[in-house]
């Protein structure tokens, strides 16, 4: 890492989705198949000038001198990966996330809020997908890269970051280009495929398609309900997100007393001057 020390970086990290589920399917295999995992990542990342700082299970993280580099590198390595002949049930599908940023060395390593930002976007990923931060992206507006795009796909909250971040796909030439919305604080995914997006108005949907939603009191609950997702939620709570609230009853005079004043929106006739059309009556008086 001496090459790289201080300046601007852009990191990279890397994992496999569902490698439990690969584990379960592969059994004694699944090691010769991680092995081969690692070799085709080290390989191609190490080529675009990447230098590895980490690697634990399944799970790289790479540091890059060039922001291009990179792209170039996470690009090339999807496509090998999609091209290697993978045993049956043991499709290996990578995630990547890419953020550039300042960070801070020590003998520890690198650290700070841009490392944490980089492995956030990887985890909203899915397998065979590429994420970008805001400052990756705007890095790389100007560079024409070969068979490569960006997609803006809006912004995100990241776990653990007060501010959304704005995400940004990688798309390549001849590989898969349309994913769920991205896991985030913002979004959950449940097991069956559904997605739901609470940034904005709440949305649902399933590989893709959007499912309709019912009334206001629906999307209230379910809005409640995804945002304490794991967690108990209290039938106060529940009821709360049910129920309007009680209006309270405002000061004022007593229903005997209310029905003798008069109404505001009664029109009272005006009163004509004497003289002044039909003469008023009354008692005549003398003449001057």
């Amino acid at each position: 890492m001496a090459e790289l020390h201080g300046g601007t970086v852009t990191f990279l990290f890397t994992d496999i989705e569902g490698s439990t589920g690969l584990l379960r399917n592969l059994r004694d295999r699944y090691g010769e198949v991680l092995a081969e995992h690692r070799r085709i990542v080290r390989e191609t990342l190490t080529r675009y000038g990447g230098e590895e700082v980490d690697t634990q299970g399944d799970a790289f993280f790479y540091v890059f001198a060039r922001a291009r580099a990179a792209a170039e590198a996470a690009a090339e390595a999807q496509r090998a990966l999609g091209e290697h002949p993978w045993p049956d049930g043991g499709e290996v599908r990578v995630r990547m996330g890419l953020h550039t940023g300042e960070p801070a060395f020590s003998d520890e390593g690198n650290h700070g809020l841009g490392v944490h930002r980089a492995a956030r976007i990887m985890a909203a990923g899915h397998g065979g997908q590429v994420l970008l931060s805001q400052a990756t992206a705007s890095v790389l507006a100007d560079d024409e890269l070969e068979g490569i795009t960006l997609r803006d796909l809006g912004e995100y909250r990241l776990k653990d970051f007060e501010r959304p971040e704005h995400i940004h796909q990688l798309v390549v030439m001849g590989l898969p280009d349309e994913f769920p919305s991205p896991r985030t604080a913002g979004n959950e995914r449940t097991a069956d495929g559904l997605d739901f997006r609470l940034l904005g108005p709440l949305e649902v949907s399933r590989d893709g398609d959007s499912l309709e939603l019912r009334g206001p009191k629906q999307r209230g609950l379910l809005a409640l309900l995804l945002l304490d997702a794991g967690r108990a939620v209290s039938t106060d709570r529940l009821i709360d997100a049910l129920l309007p609230a009680p209006k309270t009853p405002r000061a004022g005079p007593g229903r005997d007393e209310a029905a003798r004043l008069p109404d505001p929106n009664r029109t009272v006739p005006a009163r004509r001057e004497s003289g002044a059309g039909t003469p008023r009556r009354g008692k005549n008086r003398p003449g001057g």
